[in-house]
């Protein structure tokens, strides 16, 4: 069983620029030293035998799509501190990336979408909506520094 706090890990679409202003607190670019990751985001399915592992829970999933976006598709990357105190890190996708986020998402809302990196899923939340120019990763960070260093390995 997995804990609240990881139940509610949840991916929000929002559809305008404005909307990354008033989301992204902190605006995040990669250091010299710091790990430049994989970025990946693709249909699954919870799968007993399934090769991506979710992390802090250990639930296993098979990858049902090829990838819909990835590190390549990303425009900027920021984070954010809720007012519930959870941190969450807010990614940024190019027009083009977001056109085919949302097309490809439209008619599968109700699927989990896995957020792959360094091929570990570090969340695999359900669709409420279909996805497009703001992707937020919202809990399932144990800190708000672990939300930021997962934000400085995929900035651009």
């Amino acid at each position: 069983m997995t804990s609240n706090r990881f139940r509610r890990v949840q991916i929000a679409c929002l559809l305008s620029a404005w909307a990354l202003v008033a989301c992204a607190d902190k605006g995040v670019t990669r250091g010299p030293d710091d790990p430049h990751s994989t970025f990946e985001l693709r249909l699954a399915k919870p799968d007993p035998n399934g090769s991506l592992i979710l992390r802090h829970t250990g639930a296993r999933f098979a990858a049902v799509s090829e990838a819909l976006v990835t590190q390549r598709d990303i425009r900027a990357v920021g984070t954010h501190e809720f007012d519930e105190g959870d941190c969450g890190v807010n990614i940024q996708l190019t027009p083009s990336a977001a056109s085919r986020l949302a097309s490809s998402t439209a008619a599968r809302v109700g699927q989990t979408m896995a957020v792959i990196v360094d091929g570990e899923i570090v969340a695999a939340p359900e669709l409420g909506s279909p996805l497009s120019e703001l992707v937020q990763l919202r809990a399932g960070f144990k800190s708000c520094d672990e939300a930021a260093q997962l934000a400085r390995r995929i900035a651009p």
